[in-house]
């Protein structure tokens, strides 16, 4: 496989296809509601993207780049920094951890969410990353 010539998408697709499933539905249990209905659709329940389509009313290719896109966010180290510190970080922080990082929810729309602004969420964003990447 020639990496240099490699998409970010075919990347996170063919990762998100060799973890494990079982994996997946358990990190799927921080998700909000809706995308975890996806994770255990096609994980637990073994539905083809093609069915996890028809029943929502979308295109199969995109279901399948939502799926692994979802896949990807929650083998973040973000993510999973969240899901195990998040009680020990102040209330403020803890609550822009989850919505960046557990919901994904964008800068934007965290900084609305939270009342805080772009800034102080830019600037705590970093923070976290950090952390999760130092493996505190």
């Amino acid at each position: 496989m020639d990496l240099n010539n490699a998409t970010p998408d075919g990347l996170a697709r063919r990762q998100s296809l060799r973890l494990d499933p079982e994996q997946l539905v358990r990190l799927a249990e921080a998700l909000p509601r809706h995308e975890r209905k996806l994770i255990e659709g096609r994980f637990a329940d073994g539905l083809t993207y093609r069915d996890l389509a028809r029943k929502h009313h979308t295109d199969p290719r995109r279901m399948r780049r939502r799926i692994d896109k979802l896949a990807q966010r929650m083998h973040q180290p973000e993510f999973r920094f969240t899901l195990l510190h998040a009680g020990q970080l102040p209330p403020a922080l803890r609550k822009t951890a989850k919505l960046l990082f557990l919901h994904g929810r964008s800068m934007r729309d965290t900084a609305l969410a939270t009342g805080h602004t772009l800034h102080r969420v830019r600037t705590d964003r970093s923070t976290l990353q950090t952390l999760a990447r130092a493996g505190v």
